[in-house]
Parts: C-alpha cells; structure tokens; sequence
C-alpha cells in the first residue's frame, strides 16, 4: 500500500513539474513587432503587449499582422489552409473508424467495403495533414514579412478598412445651361399702306 502511494505521488509530481514547463514567463516589450510566445501549451501571437490570440490556427497571425496587405494576405491562406487540413484529417478518422467497424461487424463478408473506407480515410487524412503542414509556413512567413516591413521607415501601417463599405463616388460633371427651344423671332415688317379707292 505504501508504495502504490509513493508511485501515485511520483506521478503526480512529474506531471506537474512537465505541465509548468508548458508556458513561458517571458513576454515580449511593448513594441509593434510580432512575437510568438507559449502560453499554456500552446503558440500565442503578441504585439503591443497584447496578446492577439493562438498560433495553431493562424487566428492570433491575422489579428498581428493588420495593417499590411502581404503579410494579411499570407497569414489568411495559412490559416486556410490549417483550417481545410484539420477538417480533412477530422473526416479521415470518421471515414477509418466507420470503415474498422463496418468490418469488424461483419465478419462473413470478405471486408472489402471496410477495407475501402479505411484505406479512403487514411488518403483524405494524409491530404488534411499535407495541407496543414503547408498553411504553418505561410503563417512564419506573414509575421516575417510583417516584422521586415516594420523596419522600413518610410512604411507606416494602414489602418483596417471596414469591408463592404461603398467607394465615394466622384462629382458630377457640370451640367451645360439649356437652350432655348422656342421658335426664332421673327421680324416685324412694315405695315402695308391701305389700298386706296380712288
């Protein structure tokens, strides 16, 4: 009994010391660079001294990176990208598992059914695993690109535009005065004298 204590207390310990080792105690100055840190297990995006949310999906990359049209553009695809991946690797599992159970569950056929499900879902999964493995580099490279450009003095950060907002739309060009649509004048003649009766 006392050393069934002693293991669970050793257990208990190592997971803790581990969980600790999870987040850092670092942040980052207060400075519009964006800088990735860990926080309770997990990548985090901060600029400002702001935290602006987790790396994994690319969210925190886009709310980071505004105000640059490139980098914008590239965090939006790698999130993209991730997002489209784990909905793949999610379908894939359900494809895999369906396809064990259906051949577990009938054992008299041959399984060729589920051996097709399973091998379907192990594609659709290594296709959602290829895609986040190309969206993680395209959010390095929007920090990146937005971090260089920080460095150019002559660059100043847009502000977020609101979308769906109509352009202005130019004046008008001046109207030309109208003419006149009446009959021309015309000139009064002499009166003729009276015939005379002679």
């Amino acid at each position: 009994m006392r050393g069934r204590n002693l293991l669970t207390m050793a257990c208990s310990s190592a997971l803790l010391a581990l969980s600790a080792g999870c987040s850092s105690g670092y942040q980052p100055a207060e400075s519009p660079r964006a800088s990735l840190v860990m926080d309770e297990g997990a990548p985090h995006v901060v600029r400002d001294g702001v935290d602006k949310g987790g790396f994994t999906f690319g969210d925190g990359v886009v709310n980071a990176v505004q105000g640059n049209r490139r980098a914008e553009e590239e965090a939006r695809l790698g999130r993209k990208l991730i997002i489209g991946g784990f909905v793949l690797d999610l379908t894939g599992i359900a494809l895999e598992t369906g396809g064990l159970i259906y051949t577990i569950d009938n054992p008299q056929k041959n399984g060729a059914h589920g051996l097709g499900l399973v091998n379907g879902g192990l594609s659709v999964g290594l296709a959602g695993t290829i895609m986040i493995l190309n969206g993680q580099p395209h959010l390095y490279d929007a920090l990146n690109i937005y971090n260089d450009r920080l460095e150019d003095p002559a660059w100043t950060p847009r502000p977020p535009t609101l979308p769906l907002v109509p352009p202005a739309l130019p004046p008008a060009p001046p109207v030309p005065p109208a003419q006149s649509l009446q009959a021309p004048a015309v000139p009064a003649s002499e009166p003729k004298p009276a015939p005379s009766t002679h």
